[in-house]
């Protein structure tokens, strides 16, 4: 069976995350630092949420062979011990499994294709190290393997015993604890920071609303993971609860003007001027100039994003030669042969779609 299959037919353990996901922002702004720290890589990646762990990073979205697990737990004070990740709730209804026992969960589950198991947190590790002379809370990432043999022992006995394993769990050299540099309090700001940086990076000569693009980014991260509706094919799992690195890219080209925005609105509304439109009419185009500008970036709008798709295609077959010969007939041809729903655009909005459109293509 390969990985895309078992994914699929192997049920994720719970889907407490996509009922109470209202709680976990900072995984969200984590997921998202996660996926600009992959994007950055050029290589291939589908990164997951709330399937199967907190987050899942698959090698491939197309060819997929190994998955990262990460689970992710903030903690206000204190740090983590081995007992802390050992202990298990009592329940009187299920049997329930501690932090370690769910993170083996998934090596159970995809033996053959777990690259690693991490355990992420806010919060540093309080752990005996094999290497006496070094300090657990002084490290950002910590191997099980790097672990003394007791807290090792105590790890294994417990995952050995949840799972009713009778060998030795396979885990010491893929499993790691991991400290996020994102802060517990700030943790938006930080992400915001991080964004900003990527995009400074990417796109130097070029200034953004990092703000926005951080709400819309974060708004389809929440959207994806609250999807709770039974995922039956893979194809389900890479629409509805994954973002790919070629799904970034386009998501990346939607919300990031190609052109400066406010200059080109200014040469339009020179060039309409010469071509005798009316001054209310103008006036009525930038208005929703304005708010097309920031609505565009609302990924989890289909409406939208479905006409935008089709008036970007008519618009790359015109000929016309004046912005007012363009938006007028545009406008004709999407009439006639759009059968989505537009009921909520008037045409104004409709030609500002047209103008920004076709000055980005």
């Amino acid at each position: 069976m390969s990985l895309k299959e078992e994914l699929i037919s192997k049920k994720p353990r719970e889907k407490d995350g996509s009922r109470s996901s209202g709680r976990f922002d900072y995984q969200k702004d984590w997921a998202l630092c996660k996926l600009l720290e992959l994007h950055q890589h050029n290589d291939d990646y589908l990164l997951a949420f709330d399937f199967h762990d907190d987050i899942i990073v698959i090698d491939s979205e197309k060819n997929p062979n190994l998955i990262e697990f990460y689970q992710i737990k903030t903690k206000t004070s204190g740090n983590w011990t081995t007992t802390s990740l050992i202990q298990s709730k009592k329940s009187k209804t299920e049997k329930t499994l501690s932090i370690m026992g769910k993170i083996y969960d998934n090596k159970i589950s995809f033996p053959k294709n777990t690259k690693s198991l991490n355990f992420i947190s806010n919060a540093t590790f309080s752990m005996a190290l094999n290497k006496d002379e070094e300090k657990s809370i002084d490290k950002k990432e910590i191997c099980l393997s790097d672990l003394s043999q007791k807290e090792i022992k105590k790890i294994v006995d417990k995952i050995k015993s949840e799972h009713t394993l009778t060998e030795e769990p396979d885990l010491h050299n893929i499993t790691f604890f991991k400290v996020s540099d994102l802060s517990l309090t700030d943790h938006e700001n930080h992400t915001i920071g991080k964004l900003s940086k990527f995009l400074e990076n990417l796109y130097s000569d070029k200034n953004f609303r990092v703000g926005v693009i951080y709400r819309t980014l974060f708004d389809e991260i929440k959207r994806k993971n609250n999807y709770a509706f039974d995922i039956d094919k893979y194809d389900d799992l890479v629409e509805h609860k994954s973002i790919g690195q070629n799904q970034f890219t386009n998501m990346l080209n939607i919300i990031l003007p190609k052109i400066n925005l406010e200059s080109t609105w200014n040469n339009i509304e020179q060039r309409l001027n010469t071509e005798k439109l009316s001054i209310l009419e103008i006036k009525k185009i930038s208005r929703s100039w304005l708010k097309y500008q920031v609505e565009r970036m609302n990924l989890g709008s289909d409406t939208l994003q479905n006409i935008r798709i089709e008036i970007t295609k008519i618009i790359s077959k015109s000929e016309s030669t004046t912005y007012s010969k363009l938006m007028q007939e545009s406008l004709d041809i999407f009439y006639s042969t759009y059968d989505g729903d537009y009921s909520l655009y008037d045409e104004y909005y409709l030609k500002a779609i047209i103008l920004m459109e076709f000055c980005e293509l």
